[in-house]
């Protein structure tokens, strides 16, 4: 079994803003120990969040899946595992600090202009999963007391935002669970050269240099 550490996995839609995890990441101390390669975001979200799935409700995984389809249209299907030095005195001080500094930094992030990004997702021809869910009608924009449709936006209609990152919840074990599923499924096996994360935040990707 591998050592475990703190990680955070910037999630593709957060690409312009790796420099900007980083610096705040900094400000709580924690500082970049190496940096994987996930080729396939998609497959490492889905094996972290198999229990919550199984153990969650309706709503929940409706989520998970539209921002699965959205993010990977809009920004890819590829990511990094960032591991983090732990500058407290134990991992369970750690995570919950991390955690904290996570909600935190979404907030901010939120505020540079992704909250005027609505991403809007047609669900007809999905009811396989999407099955009672969404809004049935026109796509439109509201102005006040008019509505202005949008000419041959008709279908079943839901919006996705967007949480930048993913780091596990504030529990050692859990972070302990989720280290060893990413272990197991090889990631750590593709550790990116320092000099090649440098490239990649200064061209805001996650598509790792050959």
């Amino acid at each position: 079994m591998v050592e475990t550490s703190l990680f955070i996995i910037p999630k593709p839609e957060s690409s312009i803003y790796l420099q900007a995890i980083e610096e705040m990441l900094g400000e709580e101390k924690f500082r970049v120990d190496s940096v994987y390669q996930i080729k396939n975001w998609e497959e490492a979200a889905r094996a972290i969040y198999e229990k919550q799935l199984a153990e969650s409700s309706y709503e929940f995984r409706i989520g998970f899946e539209g921002h699965i389809r959205v993010t990977k249209i809009l920004f890819g299907n590829e990511s990094v595992l960032v591991t983090l030095s732990n500058p407290f005195e134990s991992l369970e001080e750690g995570v919950k600090r991390l955690f904290t500094k996570k909600q935190e930094m979404r907030k901010r992030l939120g505020e540079r202009g992704h909250k005027s990004l609505v991403i809007c997702a047609n669900l007809s021809g999905l009811e396989s999963v999407f099955s009672g869910y969404g809004n049935g009608g026109v796509l439109g924009v509201q102005d006040k007391d008019k509505f202005k449709p949008f000419e041959g936006y008709t279908g079943v209609w839901d919006y996705f935002y967007f949480k930048f990152f993913h780091t596990s919840d504030p529990d050692e074990e859990i972070l302990r669970r989720e280290f060893n599923i990413l272990a197991d499924m090889g990631i750590l096996s593709n550790e990116v050269q320092k000099e090649k994360w440098s490239i990649m935040k200064d061209l805001k990707t996650l598509r790792v240099p050959r």
